[in-house]
């Protein structure tokens, strides 16, 4: 065990591995920095704890001031709210200091379930760094550190009071990069293996969204892929219907989105990595309301995509002549004189007839007089 954390009291974020989505899902670089400014803000420090024999260990040996955990942790172990506070308070009991116990809330945390966590004994509440700021986050764990409790009644009048809205359910291992878009009219849910995902269709989701990773993740085709799921909904939820669509990056290949149109997925997610929350919302927001999406502006940019050729039109208003140009251009299109002829009239040399007459042929993009008269016609002789 590190000296130090015998002699510093620590927080500890309990994420249990393989119980669900929070577990392996939430360890990403924006996390990272938050748990660096938790330390530094609170001067205890954040460790992240897997197991309860490890959190065991911990409250054994060390100075545990809070444990944290996800509010979604209980259901995703299997077990009620009470049960799950009350075995983290039974193992806290032999500890030489009873530590709090937090609960991290996202925007989408039903209140109702946030009562619940009360009433069962829980200390409070605090704020995820991707729904509130960094600093919010920081606040509320200090707030428990310092009252011993925090149950912040204009937050907790904020998250959903009664979640009849649609159910989403996004199926990935990087969600809180590409789904955290502080959307509140519908329910986004999230899971990156096949057990969760089971017990998450149980809600009856309206959209299910899985990243194209996935499909490499098990080495199968993204029809295979598709089967996989339509079966699975078929058996957890026979007579639903669910639409299914793809999370795509800015490097997939314009061929796999031919090979997901043969499937029945609906659209595509252009990811907000690749794409920017905004292109994500547009298409999250038609695939739930029971439309297609297959954005040509998004499969346009895509690997493999064949640009159309620009139209090259010639416009007499972005042609720009000198007025000696002008004059040449009239005697040679209007009245097809030599360059000889046309030095006489102007009196200027034959060589500087034949450098205006290529000048003016580099602008209207045509190689000889015949061309150059021909353009003349069509555009308009100008004087």
């Amino acid at each position: 065990m590190n000296s130090l954390l015998t002699t510093q009291g620590i927080i500890v974020n309990y994420r249990p591995e393989n119980v669900g989505p929070i577990a392996d899902l939430e360890l990403s670089r924006v996390s990272k920095n938050i748990q660096r400014a938790i330390s530094d803000i609170t001067g205890y420090r954040y460790v992240e704890c897997r197991s309860l024999t490890e959190l065991q260990s911990l409250l054994e040996t060390d100075t545990v001031e809070i444990i944290e955990c996800h509010a979604s942790l209980p259901e995703t172990c299997g077990v009620t709210i009470g049960e799950f506070i009350g075995e983290l308070k039974h193992l806290s009991s032999t500890a030489s200091k009873i530590p709090k116990i937090s609960i991290i809330i996202r925007h989408w945390t039903p209140a109702k379930a946030v009562n619940a966590f009360k009433e069962a004994g829980a200390d409070g509440i605090t704020l995820h760094g991707s729904s509130w700021s960094a600093l919010e986050r920081c606040g509320s764990l200090n707030q428990i550190l310092i009252k011993g409790s925090h149950w912040p009644e204009h937050i907790i009048a904020t998250l959903p009071q009664d979640d009849t809205r649609q159910l989403q359910i996004y199926f990935g291992s990087n969600y809180d990069q590409q789904f955290d878009l502080g959307i509140t009219s519908y329910s986004t849910k999230f899971c990156n293996n096949w057990r969760d995902l089971t017990g998450l269709l149980t809600e009856k989701p309206s959209h299910i969204v899985f990243h194209i990773q996935m499909t490499n993740k098990l080495g199968v085709s993204i029809y295979e892929f598709m089967s996989m799921i339509e079966t699975l909904i078929k058996f957890v939820i026979p007579d639903s219907t669910v639409a299914i669509s793809v999370a795509v990056d800015r490097d997939t290949h314009v061929d796999t989105i031919k090979e997901i149109r043969k499937t029945s997925a609906v659209g595509i997610i252009p990811s907000v990595t690749g794409f920017g929350k905004e292109e994500t919302v547009k298409g999250i927001d038609a695939i739930m309301l029971h439309e297609t999406y297959w954005p040509k502006h998004i499969i346009a940019t895509l690997p493999g995509s064949v640009q159309p050729k620009a139209k090259q039109t010639l416009d007499k208003n972005s042609i720009i002549l000198t007025s000696r140009q002008q004059e040449i251009f009239n005697l040679v299109a209007r009245r097809g004189l030599s360059n000889k002829k046309i030095a006489q009239i102007l009196s200027i040399s034959e060589s500087t007839v034949k450098v205006h007459i290529s000048a003016i042929l580099r602008s209207y993009k045509v190689r000889n007089r015949t061309q150059l008269a021909l353009a003349g016609s069509i555009l308009g002789l100008r004087a």
